[in-house]
């Protein structure tokens, strides 16, 4: 209960109980222990709402001090502050009451009592005087609420006890240094010591004392404060801790001494250039800048500055520096203008120096001047950097005619030879004044050293292509060699001919051939000449010149060029033959000393150009022969050798004759042996021919050795230099010599003796020569093991291919051995290794593959093979090596413990894909799994190819080990597309079963690659079946044969829906599996959809109609067949009762009754039992409940919403015929939702007054919704009755119930409040109510689309006449549909409206209007290509908007839509219907494809849908809830044959949740009438009387069914029905049935047992029902009371006849009742034309004003004028009211308007008040044809256009052919007295018929 109606419930009723008994001597209070216990047991949780004084009336025992502990604020200030009964008690009182309040518990209440007791006066009172108060007060516990000067008297003022301050003091500073309290801190330190006390703590230094005594608060103090409180305060010692404003006080201010300044500079700049102070600097120099020059810094001040800048930066880092010179350059442009600071000078490089010292380069010259005007550039030239001398050279100088000047000083300088680092740089942005540049250089020149002029010319040259196109600078000359010798002088050597030729065009190099260089000559002979015919001329002049003798030095240069440089320059043999004419031709007239140069040059030459230009003749060297392969110890006789040495080597050896040696002659060693040895050279031995012959070279002579000869030079060191030097000595030796060569050489050479390449080159001489291929494989051997061995090491890559060519075609012994050789060599190249490596593997392939494999493990084979040359091959290539037919038998050589030795290796696995090639072939893959571990990755693998394994068998051991020990380490990679392949939805049913289960019970699936919903989507897959369930057996009784979901859904049940379960198999199979307890016990393990639940647990009851309902689950509990609950004794039904208040949730209300009713005797304790399935008491087990057992449990009855109207009402009826009274708004609110069942009559009786307390009350107004409209009218018109101000209605109408205030209130004016307006804007209402404000609105919004739905919807012509074109158009648009937004529905004359003021706008984008306007839209108007853009924003529409007077547009609209789409016809595809819309409803159409009907779903006129054929979820057998779900609302439009295709349990099932929801969504009454027709399926009896019940009895339970009355036809429903069940559950009987047969059936069984009639409150539950009752049955009922009247007028339960109303009415109107504003308002328009004009003539017109729009159309003329004449009293209109006023009274008579005289509405054409169409079709049809077309012009306005639009109405075209033609030619709007074409075919129609 909330505080309102705790106070309300004391006020009115526990405070006038108790003093009424006490008042009567009677004294109603319970014995008490003390004050406490007195008030907690008399009062309870409503004593905080009663005075101590009354509690005191209550008991003379009572003391408020003794009830301190419960006592409220309020009632504490009561007891303090009234007067005590004995003055003498206020002290007692008062202490007791501080000393209470300052326990600790209460502090908070303390601190409360203070703020209420002296609240915003507390600040003028002093601490003194409120201990005055109290003896007990203590302001320490009060700080929180002191003010400053509060604090001020605690912290200063003499405490009571001295001793008693420090405490204070502690408490004071804990308090406000607290951060919410800081403010008032700084205000309380502020205060400053007594004078001569120093009250600071002791420190050490300066810093010290600022931490210690402000800590963090030091920021917020000036350092003079500092320097007050204590005399030996130093800021510069602070500095670590000061703030950057106390920094500028210590730098700005004046020091106490001004020489101190120096000091505190030099302080604070040394600690703010510290690195980690920085950035406090730079935030420090904006404040430099401006605060330096208000404190008149001295240039001493600022040189302190820059020295310690300085200083810091000589010792800084280079990344530090830059910021250091910003800080120093931004502190050099403080010094105030006309101030030099600058230090004095002797010259400009002094003055840098001095200024600037090692920072002078980061300056600009322009600021050196701008320092000094005596500064001079050139002068400082020594210490200018680059870029400053940039800034010299080539800024414009002051004085133009300086420049010369300035560039004579500069290039003097930088030529010096210490400076020319800086020319180099120079020179580059040189652009002018080249001539003066080049003078200097050339002076430098001519003094230079020769090191230095390199240097200098480059300059030059540099330079010397600055000067400006088109301009030359060279000197005058007269020949070439004048030109250089000129210009460049000594010089000339450094240039290029080019160069020569760039600057002159007149250079001629033939000409200057005397002064060419080398290498300008070269550049002459080989660069192209600009003409290639100039060559030849070229090469003459040059050769004839370098012939003379002075210049031969340079022809042998020359010369040797023309080796390399004449074959690049593509000499031709034209250029050739013109060097050797030349050289002929100096030999012809040569000396004979001068000939042997000429030969030789020209011999030289001839050696160069390619043999198609020259031929010439070489000797060949005559070598003895010899039997090459005889030895040659045996050829060489001792004749020969004794020749040699005797003769030969003597003869050389003499030193007595002119040419020792006999050398002068041979200029060879092939001409000195020759000529001096002949054959018996190869007697000598080598050192002897070097020691005869120190030129002597033996591998000039290697053809004229012996082989001992060609031994001994072989191993000579440094003989066999490089590979060509060792295959020179191969080429003597012959083949038949290669075996005693290496025989001789091998043993003698050393590893170290020889390089690699000779090595190679000589392996390769044998490998190419020695025919190893083809012999015996021991002579190989012996070549390998002996005479190769000492050339192996470092075995070369490139023998590689020779060496596999021997070994391939050797046996495996000795390719083995020799590998093995060479696999054992340390030294053995990487490459090498790799390349044998290569070769081995290829070696396997070929025309004999594996032919060395001897049946052994393949693994072994392969590593044996490979010996140490490499790791075993990755997978790939091993199965590369396998030959196809022998891959099987290779595989399996492999032991499991090899195979996973050889998988576990690093990189082997280069292919995953490669793997399963093994396991597809391995057959000891088993063993591999259970004994062999491998990594992980090649597990994950390796598992795929396994994975079918398993699957396939049938062997439950094989199964059981597969799952459980081989996959035991493999399954976690089990993976999505492992999971959904073939292999495991072909897997045989054990399988399956096996891996359900271990993936359901042992999987881990995190960090798993698959989830459990991919598990069950496999699952799903697998187990789809048509009819029979997959992996069942009918013909196995087995115990286990129906534990199908189990055994193959197992866990994975969580995931199960209804739709898959219908995918398992036929219902009637799956059905046998339900009652198996394995498969209901996965039910208590995990939640699943309700419809599924509900479904299996269906299926089960069908199964087993006596399945123990206590076997199953709670959630299989909870959606049992109710028929199974009424079973159960109340003990059964209480365990039931509290399992379902914790498991079950939107329990069948089916079920609730069935429990309900097992409860025999409805008491406190059954209803705590109930809890929420309370709402399953049947009324007449609500009717016997006691009164007050429902007032004592009414919290558990409201805490429920889910009562009907007639149990609702039964609960109400048991209260009030209690004590239970409804005297005040707080019992009404008590109510909750069973408010519904409150008599208006009860509303009408509280005080309007105080009603207005709960209309904010957001639930108690949801529940009134919910009730019926008479007490939503009651509720209103109370709160109309407590004011009548719109400000109020608007207030205390809560927005939902704003429907409900009379339309007479709703006169807003324009001058509104905006507020106000914008609170209309956020309310409910109807149309009509919404027209007499929307122009109000509408003006306060500047965006129409800000508008709501509601106002919206009050859209007319008559409200929009004042806006502008763009505003209406704006308002229109608002109209439109819009995403989450409820549609604006508009009646056809405000489509009309809307449609005339955009008629002639071009449209473009349709969408952006009311999609039912469209259907009013000129189609005439739209192009082709725009068609389809109109059809689909139309096909939004409500066609039922259309009026009967233009129906025929729906076909002009139909046909129209056909033509622009294309379609023929009446078969549409698709995407035509998504076009099309609610346009097609009308029209009988095929659907072709399953998911049209999708597209058909919600049209509001969609009548006999497609006679039920749907192709929605394709063949009819496959039909099923899924079906049902996915039609949506079209399930309203179905016809019997339709649900004939479903099974009778979907169908049930179905119907509980769609029934349900078509009885709460308002749903029209014939829709649910047609539905009810539909679903209805005549029952199968068997051979039983016609009036036997074969469905099963109607009891309460079966009525609560949701799918009720589904399963009954109306024979059943007569037969199966008792009359006593109808009385005693009428209300939600009637609630449930819409078929006139089955409510005839009612009516009948009422008639049966209440032969005299029906109560009211019986007649309140008829419903729909009441329409079937004929008049004399009504005559029967009882009609007394309002809320029976407006349940038999609800609307929305159908139409009554003028017989059947008027009976109604008048029975009502004959007990007393009167037509007052509450019966109009409930009876409405059509039912009030029932009655007599006499009847009619008593309504007053305060009841019509206060009524809504009545619809009075259908009344006779007679009864129009009656009404009329009534509501032109209650509407009065004249003429002196405003326009708006004007406007309202008509829109609220408009209804009335058909009863009006000819006058009337003649006066209302002057009030401009556009009248719609439909108003001017209901006027009277005389009144109308009397009209003039002026009268009409007036009365239409804006509306005018329309009698077009409805020309073909009845009675516009009767107006149109009363008037002249003529006249109505001036509307222009083209009607006339033409006779329309659809009349016209009408008639002709006719005719026909008459005439046949």
């Amino acid at each position: 209960m909330d505080t309102g109606t705790q106070s309300s419930a004391f006020i009115y009723f526990i405070q006038p109980f108790l003093s009424q008994h006490k008042n009567s001597g009677i004294d109603c209070t319970l014995p008490l222990n003390n004050s406490v216990d007195f008030i907690v047991k008399n009062l309870g949780s409503f004593f905080p709402f009663a005075q101590l004084q009354y509690i005191s009336s209550l008991s003379s025992n009572f003391s408020a001090v003794e009830a301190l502990p419960v006592l409220t604020l309020v009632q504490l200030d009561e007891l303090v502050f009234s007067p005590p009964a004995r003055p003498e008690d206020r002290a007692n009182i008062l202490t007791r009451v501080f000393d209470f309040l300052l326990q600790t518990p209460n502090r908070e209440k303390l601190v409360d009592f203070i703020v209420k007791n002296f609240g915003s006066f507390s600040p003028f009172a002093q601490l003194q005087y409120f201990h005055n108060l109290s003896s007990n007060f203590s302001a320490v516990e009060a700080l929180p609420v002191l003010t400053l000067a509060q604090l001020d008297e605690l912290v200063f003022s003499p405490p009571a006890r001295p001793e008693d301050r420090a405490n204070i003091l502690t408490r004071v500073f804990d308090f406000l240094l607290q951060t919410p309290n800081r403010e008032k801190l700084s205000s309380q330190c502020s205060s400053t010591p007594v004078d001569g006390i120093d009250c600071t703590l002791p420190f050490i230094n300066s810093v010290d004392f600022i931490v210690k005594n402000f800590g963090s608060f030091s920021s917020s103090a000036m350092l003079q404060y500092f320097s007050s409180l204590n005399g030996h305060f130093s800021a510069v010692e602070a500095l670590p801790v000061l703030t950057l404003a106390q920094l500028d006080e210590l730098v700005f201010s004046p020091p106490a001494r001004p020489e101190e300044r120096a000091n505190i500079l030099t302080r604070v700049f040394d600690f703010l250039l510290q690195t980690p102070n920085r950035e406090k600097l730079k935030s420090f120099l904006p404040n430099l800048q401006t605060e330096a020059r208000k404190a008149n810094f001295s240039c001493e001040n600022y040189k302190v500055i820059f020295d310690r800048i300085d200083q810091t930066l000589s010792s800084a880092s280079p990344n530090q520096t830059e910021d250091l010179l910003m800080i120093r350059d931004e502190i050099m442009m403080i010094p105030p203008d006309g101030i030099d600071c600058t230090l004095p000078f002797i010259n400009s490089v002094d003055f840098i120096v001095k200024n600037f010292g090692s920072f002078s380069p980061f300056a600009q010259l322009q600021y050196f001047h701008n320092l000094s005007s005596h500064f001079s550039a050139v002068e400082a030239l020594p210490v200018l950097t680059l870029v400053q001398l940039d800034e010299l050279v080539f800024s414009p100088p002051a004085r133009p005619e300086d420049r010369a000047n300035i560039l004579t000083r500069v290039f003097d300088f930088l030529l010096q030879t210490p400076n020319r680092e800086k020319l180099y740089n120079i020179v580059i942005g040189l652009q002018t004044e080249a001539r003066m540049v080049f003078d200097r250089i050339d002076q430098t020149l001519s003094s230079a050293s020769p090191n230095q002029t390199e240097d200098l010319l480059m300059i030059r040259d540099e330079i010397m292509m600055i000067p400006p196109d088109g301009i030359d600078c060279t000197l005058p000359f007269n020949n070439s060699v004048d030109f250089i010798v000129k210009n460049f002088g000594s010089f000339s050597p450094f240039a290029q001919l080019q160069y020569f030729h760039n600057l002159s065009s007149n250079f001629s190099a033939v000409e200057a051939l005397p002064v060419l260089t080398l290498a300008q000559l070269h550049e002459l002979v080989f660069s192209p000449p600009a003409k290639p015919e100039d060559r030849a001329n070229i090469l003459t002049r040059v050769f004839d010149f370098l012939l003379q003798t002075p210049n031969r030095e340079k022809l042998y240069n020359i010369v040797i060029g023309l080796q390399t440089e004449a074959r690049m320059a593509n000499f031709s043999c034209e250029n050739y033959k013109v060097i050797f004419d030349r050289i002929d031709q100096t030999l012809s007239s040569a000396s004979p000393n001068q000939t042997e140069d000429l030969l030789m040059i020209r011999d030289t030459i001839m050696m160069i150009p390619p043999d198609v230009c020259i031929e010439r003749s070489s000797q060949t060297l005559v070598i003895p022969q010899q039997d090459i392969c005889i030895s040659p110890e045996a050829s060489a006789t001792q004749k020969q050798a004794l020749i040699y040495r005797v003769f030969v080597k003597s003869f050389l050896l003499r030193s007595d004759i002119d040419d020792p040696q006999c050398l002068k002659d041979a200029a060879t060693s092939v001409q000195w042996v020759t000529k001096n040895f002949g054959s018996f050279v190869q007697v000598a031995n080598l050192t002897d021919l070097a020691t005869l012959n120190s030129n002597f070279k033996a591998a000039d002579v290697l053809p004229l050795l012996s082989l001992n000869q060609l031994v001994e030079f072989s191993l000579t060191p440094g003989a066999l230099v490089n590979s060509q030097t060792s295959i020179n000595v191969m080429q003597v030796v012959k083949d038949c010599q290669l075996a005693t060569f290496f025989d001789l050489f091998s043993p003698k050479v050393k590893d170290n003796l020889l390089s690699t390449d000779v090595k190679t080159a000589l392996i390769q001489q044998i490998f190419d020569r020695a025919n190893l291929s083809s012999i015996p494989n021991v002579q190989v051997q012996v070549w390998f093991q002996t005479r190769l061995q000492p050339l192996l090491p470092n075995f070369s890559e490139s023998l590689v291919p020779s060496f596999f060519s021997i070994l391939n075609s050797r046996d495996c012994e000795t390719s083995h051995s020799v590998l093995k050789l060479l696999g054992s060599l340390s030294s053995l190249p990487t490459n090498t290794k790799d390349a044998i490596y290569k070769y081995i593997l290829l070696s396997f392939g070929g025309t004999q593959p594996l032919k060395c494999y001897q049946s052994n493990s393949f693994i072994i084979y392969l590593s044996d093979s490979l010996s140490s040359f490499g790791p075993l091959p990755n997978l790939t290539t091993v199965l590369s090596l396998m030959p196809p037919s022998r891959k099987s038998e290779l595989i399996n050589s492999i032991s499991p413990t090899e195979l996973g030795a050889y998988l576990r290796q690093t990189d082997v696995m280069n292919d995953y894909s490669q793997i399963c090639t093994i396991y597809d072939s391995f057959t000891k893959t088993t063993d591999f799994l259970e004994n062999v571990d491998v990594p992980d990755n090649i597990k994950s693998n390796i598992f795929p190819c396994v994975w079918p394994m398993a699957l396939n068998s049938d062997n439950q051991t094989e199964i059981d080990l597969w799952f459980d020990k081989r996959f035991k380490f493999y399954l976690k990679f089990l993976n999505k597309d492992l999971l959904g392949s073939q292999s495991t939805l072909g897997s045989s049913c054990l399988s399956y079963k096996k891996m359900v289960k271990v993936l359901g019970t042992s999987f881990n699936f995190n960090g798993s690659q698959i989830s459990s919903a991919d598990v069950y989507s496999t699952i799903k897959t697998y187990l789809k079946a048509d009819s029979v369930p997959k992996c069942y057996n009918p013909t196995d009784t087995g115990p286990d044969s129906t534990a199908w979901f189990a055994n193959y859904i197992g866990t994975f049940m969580s995931w199960l829906t209804l739709d898959d379960l219908y995918t398992f198999g036929s219902e009637s199979n799956i059905q046998i599996f339900t009652v198996n307890l394995a498969n209901i016990q996965l039910f208590n393990q995990i939640a699943l959809p309700k419809n599924l639940t509900t479904y299996y647990t269906q299926l089960i009851f069908n199964q087993n109609p006596n399945f123990n309902l206590f076997n199953l689950p709670l959630t299989l509990q909870c959606g049992a067949p109710a028929s199974t609950f009424t079973t159960l004794n109340e003990t059964q039904t209480s365990t039931l009762l509290g399992f379902f208040k914790t498991s079950c949730t939107d329990l069948d209300p089916a079920i609730s009754t069935a429990l309900a009713a097992n409860i025999q005797t409805i008491d406190s304790s059954t209803i705590s039992t109930l809890g929420t399935e309370v709402t399953g008491l049947s009324t007449a087990q609500i009717n016997s409940a006691p009164p007050e057992v429902l007032i004592n449990n009414l919290q558990t009855l409201t805490a429920v919403s889910d009562w009907d109207l007639g149990q609702a009402k039964a609960i109400v009826n048991v209260l009030l015929s209690g004590s239970f009274e409804v005297t005040n708004p707080t019992k009404l609110v008590s109510l909750g939702p069973l408010i519904t069942g409150i008599p208006s009559t009860v509303l009408a009786n509280i005080d309007p007054s105080q009603m207005v307390s709960i209309s904010q009350d957001t639930t108690f107004v949801k529940n009134i919704m919910a009730a019926p409209e008479i007490v939503q009218k009651t509720f209103v018109t109370q709160l109309v009755k407590a004011s009548t101000t719109p400000v109020a209605l608007l207030k205390n109408i809560p927005d939902d119930l704003a429907v409900q205030i009379p339309r007479s209130l709703l006169e807003i004016p324009t001058t509104a409040d905006v507020t106000v307006v914008k609170q209309i804007n956020n309310k409910k209402w109807k149309p009509e109510q919404a027209a007499l404000f929307f122009d109000t609105v509408a003006n306060v919004f500047d965006q129409p689309d800000d508008l709501s739905v509601e106002v919206l919807q009050g859209f007319t012509c008559s409200r929009v006449q004042t806006f502008t074109q763009t505003k209406v158009k704006g308002l229109i648009k608002a109209c439109r549909r819009r995403a989450n937004r409820a549609t604006v529905v508009l009646s056809e004359t405000q489509l009309t409206c809307m449609y005339n003021f955009v008629r002639s706008d071009v449209a473009v984008d349709f969408s952006s209007f009311p999609p039912e306007m469209l259907l009013y839209y000129d189609y005439a108007t739209i192009s082709s290509t725009m068609c389809k853009d109109y059809f689909t924003a139309l096909g939004a529409a409500d066609l039922t908007v259309l009026s009967s007077a233009l129906s025929g547009r729906r076909d002009t609209l139909w046909n129209n839509a056909l033509d622009c789409l294309g379609i023929k016809g009446v078969s549409i595809k698709k995407e035509d219907l998504k076009i099309l819309g609610n346009l097609p409803v009308h029209y009988k159409l095929r659907s072709r494809n399953p998911g049209e009907f999708e597209e058909l779903q919600g049209p509001l006129g969609f009548s006999n849908a497609s006679n039920g054929k749907s192709s929605h979820g394709g063949s009819k057998s496959k039909w099923n809830q899924k079906t049902l779900n996915d039609l949506g609302n079209l399930p309203l439009y179905f016809s019997q044959n339709f649900w004939g295709s479903f099974r009778q349990t979907d169908l049930s099932i179905f119907f509980k949740g769609f029934l349900k929801f078509v009885r709460g969504n308002t749903v029209s009454k014939s829709h649910q009438k047609r539905l009810f027709k539909a679903i209805l399926v005549p029952v199968k009896r068997s051979k039983r009387a016609a009036s036997d019940c074969t469905v099963g009895n109607i009891s309460s339970v079966t009525i609560s069914d949701d799918a009720f009355p589904f399963g009954y036809d109306a024979s059943q429903f007569r037969n199966c029905l008792s009359a006593q069940v109808v009385k005693d559950n009428l209300g939600s009987l009637c609630a449930k049935i819409e078929d006139n047969n089955f409510q005839r059936v009612i009516l009948d069984k009422l008639q049966e047992i209440l032969p005299s009639g029906l109560s009211d409150d019986q007649v309140q539950l008829l419903k729909s029902v009441s329409r079937n009752a004929t008049v004399d049955e009504i005559k029967k009922w009882s009609i007394t009371k309002p809320d029976t009247l407006a349940a038999l007028m609800n609307a929305n339960d159908g139409t009554w006849s003028s017989e059947q109303s008027n009976q109604i009415i008048t029975k009502y109107l004959s007990a007393g009742n009167n037509l007052t504003t509450t019966v109009l308002n409930l009876v409405k328009g059509p039912n009030l034309c029932s009655l007599t004009t006499s009847q009619l003539s008593t309504i007053l017109p305060d009841s019509m004003r206060g009524s809504d729009a009545l619809d009075v159309s259908t009344c006779s003329a007679a009864n129009k004028k009656m009404l009329f004449s009534i509501a032109k009293q209650a509407f009065p209109m004249t003429t002196t009211s405003d326009t708006r006023s004007t406007l309202s009274a008509f829109q609220l008579i408009e209804s009335y308007l058909g009863g009006a005289d000819l006058d009337y509405v003649r006066s209302l054409s002057s009030y401009n008040i556009s009248m719609s169409v439909s108003t001017f079709t209901n006027l009277d049809t005389t009144v109308v044809n009397s009209l003039t077309v002026s009268d009409v012009v007036g009365l239409l306005g804006k509306n005018l256009q329309d009698l077009k639009t409805f020309e073909n109405q009845t009675l516009v075209r009767s107006w149109i052919t009363s008037q002249l033609q003529s006249d109505l030619d001036k509307l222009g709007i083209g009607i006339g007295h033409t006779v329309p074409l659809s009349i016209l075919m009408l008639i002709l129609s006719t005719i026909k018929v008459a005439f046949l």
